[in-house]
This record gives C-alpha cells, sequence and structure tokens, in this order.
C-alpha cells in the first residue's frame, strides 16, 4: 500500500480507508493459535470469503474487509474497536480539559 499521505479531503478520506486494518496489532492480548488476519484475500484460495462476508478458518471466524483486501479474526476486530473506543474517549476528555483552561486565559 501506499505510505504517501494524501492533500486534499477527499483524497484523503479514500487513503484512510486504504489502511490495513492488521497494523498495531503488537499488544493484542489474544490467543495466536490462528493468525490475527489474512491479507491479498482476492489472490488466495480464500477469495471466496469475499462472497460471503467471511469464512472460517482454524476453528476461528473472519470477516472481510473489502478496502484493504484483508480478513481479520472476529476477536481481534472486536479488541481493537474497543482500543479506538477508549482512545475517542481519551481524545475527547483531553481536547475537553484544554477546552477548560483556555477559558480562563
Amino acid at each position: 500500500m501506499d505510505d504517501k499521505q494524501p492533500n486534499t479531503a477527499s483524497d484523503w478520506k479514500d487513503w484512510e480507508k486504504k489502511q490495513s486494518i492488521l497494523t498495531d496489532l503488537d499488544d493484542c492480548p489474544l490467543h495466536r493459535k490462528s493468525p490475527y488476519g489474512i491479507t491479498n484475500v482476492s489472490m488466495t484460495q480464500f477469495s471466496v470469503a469475499r462472497y460471503y462476508g467471511g469464512m472460517n478458518f482454524n476453528g476461528s471466524l473472519y470477516i472481510y474487509n473489502p478496502p484493504t483486501d484483508e480478513l481479520i479474526r472476529e476477536d481481534v476486530l472486536k479488541w481493537q474497536t474497543k482500543q479506538w473506543r477508549l482512545n475517542q474517549k481519551q481524545t475527547k476528555k483531553q481536547n475537553e480539559d484544554l477546552q477548560e483552561e483556555m477559558k480562563w486565559i
């Protein structure tokens, strides 16, 4: 994938959609009996998962992500979504605190 960041807002949205879901999983506490994800699905024997939205592999359910052509394990996707929400709450709290400080300046 292209790591070069875009200049316009519409290009930014397209670039953001194409970013891999499988990044930043180093601190993921979930089991590693089966892989967290599978990339380039359309070029492998897993391409049938594109038509059904997912598949079972090694006893784990995988969800298909069309923009990045990846399969991601269901529990990893839930964990990553939870982490993202916690990060959003922290950012919102920091912004509110900063805004409150600026009122008194």
